[in-house]
């Protein structure tokens, strides 16, 4: 999952832009953990705005706000804790 986002914010600066995300509700519906407390899924209602900025072409600014539900996976590590390793958007 950190390869994703490390590449999509490759492409976002190369072409000048920047995202800002400001997350407006996030409510926690569900946690489930395997019997080895080393593994999770957590679902999650999320509201968020994002707002896209290029400063170099104005025109291609654009902004949006939006409620979604997501599920993340997660492992435990003890030397790292939490980590989530993968997500997926379930719903808008």
């Amino acid at each position: 999952m950190l390869k994703v986002w490390t590449d999509r914010a490759a492409e976002i600066e190369r072409h000048g832009w920047f995202w800002e995300y400001t997350l407006s509700d996030v409510t926690i519906d569900s946690i489930t953990v395997s019997m080895d407390g080393r593994r999770a899924t957590v679902e999650a209602t999320i509201e968020e705005v994002g707002q896209l900025t290029d400063v170099t072409d104005p025109k291609n600014n654009d902004s949006y706000d939006r409620k979604y539900t997501a599920r993340y996976e997660m492992s435990y590590s003890r030397s790292g804790g939490w980590r989530i390793t993968e997500g997926a958007v379930l719903r808008s």
